[in-house]
């Protein structure tokens, strides 16, 4: 029971203590400051903005212990799982990176900063005093060849974006594929819709309801449909039967 307790006690002291940031901007600092840091000190600042946003973060002091490779005192900002940046000291070195002027801009909307500090300083430092601020993505300039947002046009707006259509095309419901309309027959790049004037608007989906297929190398002679019917032919042209 007694082994159990004290792991217990001894887990709990490496866990880091947890503060949730979610407002458009804000500051935060190592605890204390402008007083020296604590010894054997973790705090993880979660801070999340609207979805649409990333997170900008920068700092306007910075002191902490000096150590090869950060391994002591340190600074360490995350997102989306990845290191962004391990911080410590005060000056540049080789082995030490500070973040002196240097941004750090989350790839989402959520980031994380983790202070620690080991239990022994030579000297007694500062410590850190942090500013972040939520920045509009603008999604439609980053959007790629693979994942297009929008079938027309892309307008963005802070916090989001919007899609719209070329002249003689209609926004589908998903408010980012756009549909061609020809009379009373509107034709998407996966779907086909009859719409029956005597039906106030309502349509029906279209199927291959008559037809046969036909190919280049064999070409047969399409029977007769009957008059309203598609026949739907393997090249993708639509004929409609009136």
């Amino acid at each position: 029971m007694r082994l159990v307790l004290i792991s217990l006690i001894f887990s709990l002291g490496l866990g880091a203590q947890q503060l949730s940031l979610s407002g458009m901007y804000g500051s935060l600092r190592s605890p204390n400051f402008p007083e020296p840091y604590p010894r054997e000190t973790q705090l993880r600042w979660n801070i999340s903005v609207p979805d649409g946003f990333r997170i900008k973060l920068y700092f306007s002091h910075f002191d902490l212990e000096p150590s090869y490779l950060c391994e002591y005192d340190y600074v360490k900002v995350e997102a989306e799982g990845e290191v962004l940046a391990l911080f410590c000291g005060k000056e540049q070195t080789d082995t030490e990176v500070v973040p002196a002027q240097q941004a750090l801009t989350s790839p989402r909307n959520s980031l994380s900063l983790l202070f620690s500090s080991d239990f022994s300083d030579e000297e007694r430092f500062s410590g850190f005093v942090a500013h972040y601020n939520a920045v509009d993505i603008d999604e439609c300039s980053e959007q790629s060849d693979r994942d297009v947002l929008c079938d027309h046009f892309c307008h963005n707006y802070i916090g989001g974006y919007y899609c719209s259509c070329r002249y003689g095309y209609l926004l589908h419901s998903n408010n980012h594929t756009c549909r061609g309309t020809s009379g009373n027959m509107t034709i998407s790049m996966t779907t086909i819709q009859t719409h029956d004037r005597n039906t106030q608007g309502k349509s029906m989906r279209a199927g291959p309801q008559c037809g046969i297929m036909l190919t280049e190398k064999q070409p047969k002679k399409s029977s007769e449909c009957p008059s309203g019917s598609l026949e739907i032919l393997r090249e993708q042209i639509y004929k409609l039967s009136v």
